[in-house]
């Protein structure tokens, strides 16, 4: 996936279709059929990379404690 050309096709949109598109993009995060897939491929000990919208970064980090909706990770460089 491009994310520059969705970048740039964005700045196009008008307020309304970037809300119409946030809450459908919240939706499809939600799905429970893709949160369980998600959660059936995690395993303790893997090697992740998630994106943290604070500094808008993505880290690499390992997978330390599952929960039913979170996961606890240590972040590489953590120590």
């Amino acid at each position: 996936m491009n994310y520059t050309e969705i970048i740039n096709a964005l700045e196009q949109a008008r307020a309304f279709d970037l809300y119409r598109l946030s809450m459908a993009i919240d939706n499809m995060i939600d799905e429970p059929k893709r949160l369980i897939e998600i959660k059936s491929k995690l395993h303790l000990g893997q090697d992740i990379e998630f994106y943290e919208s604070r500094d808008s970064r993505v880290y690499q980090a390992t997978l330390e404690q599952i929960k039913q909706t979170k996961t606890v990770v240590r972040t590489h460089g953590d120590g």
